[in-house]
């Protein structure tokens, strides 16, 4: 993704409670991939985070739909329940900001894992929306 809004490209994660967590970026013109360790605090903090946050109570989508837009997807799985929330283009006057909040302090816990510049990285941006009150 670049543009105004922001630069990089998409990116994909896959953690495991083992700690053992796999970022590819779709990088160009190559692809880019590496392995590497989630510690025990970082997977703890996740964990508190979802029953803090309420995550597998959130909806499935929020924001909306616009052209050249991305949209950011969190799965999780515990056990046998699993729940993908999708974030799209959000706005502060969104009817359901707090909700909208609970989904991107998760989604930021978990991009806080690693640092890559080529990964597209929208917190910068979605701190604005975690700062204000509905």
């Amino acid at each position: 993704m670049e543009g105004g809004f922001s630069k990089g490209y998409s990116w994909h994660l896959k953690a495991r409670s083992t700690g053992q967590a796999h970022l590819s970026v779709e990088s160009y013109p190559k692809p880019k991939s590496r392995h590497f360790k989630i510690s025990a605090a970082q997977f703890a903090a996740l964990r508190q985070a979802i029953i803090v946050e309420r995550f597998f109570e959130l909806g499935k989508e929020y924001g909306e739909r616009v052209p050249d837009g991305s949209t950011r997807s969190i799965t999780i799985t515990q056990g046998t329940r699993s729940k993908t929330v999708s974030l799209r283009f959000l706005r502060e006057g969104d009817a359901k900001l707090l909700e909208v909040q609970r989904a991107l302090r998760v989604w930021h816990l978990i991009r806080n894992w690693f640092n890559d510049a080529k990964a597209v990285d929208l917190r910068p941006y979605d701190r604005r929306l975690l700062r204000a009150t509905n």
